[in-house]
């Protein structure tokens, strides 16, 4: 399958899923059932200047690319002050939580098998711990801890 199409500002909107679990983040989807993927999704992300992502985990792998802005990106129990640039892959099952600063934040995210629609069975779920890292340093490529990061 090969699938073109064009990023539109105005496709971000929030995902049901993080209602109440979060503050300024949406998303807008470029690959997913609705272009044709059984398997993979792929989506633009963004959260707004000072936004949040709440801790949570979910049952498929993401991978994640840094477009814009300067992220704090928190896997586990370690926390990485990100840049344009910056990937990472997180695990099935792994906490992982987001925080913005001062500029808006936007990323590219594949997610292998793609969320479940709404309405469908939870895929995505928020643990009782819901501290946000507020300061991280920034990601080293030489400490072998964040060996899914780059």
């Amino acid at each position: 399958m090969h699938h073109y199409g064009r990023f539109d500002e105005r496709a971000l909107a929030p995902r049901p899923v993080f209602d109440g679990h979060n503050h300024g983040y949406s998303s807008a989807p470029l690959i997913n059932r609705q272009t044709g993927s059984v398997h993979t999704g792929l989506s633009i992300d963004q959260l707004a200047p000072s936004g949040t992502l709440d801790p949570h985990v979910h049952s498929f792998e993401e991978g994640v690319y840094i477009l814009s802005g300067e992220p704090i990106l928190t896997i586990g129990w370690e926390s990485y002050q990100l840049r344009p640039g910056d990937y990472a892959a997180i695990k099935v099952g792994t906490v992982h939580a987001w925080r913005a600063g001062q500029a808006p934040v936007r990323w590219l995210q594949m997610a292998a098998p793609h969320p479940k629609p709404p309405g469908a069975e939870r895929d995505t779920f928020f643990p009782k711990e819901r501290a946000i890292a507020s300061a991280a340093p920034p990601l080293h490529l030489n400490d072998r801890r964040g060996s899914l990061l780059g």
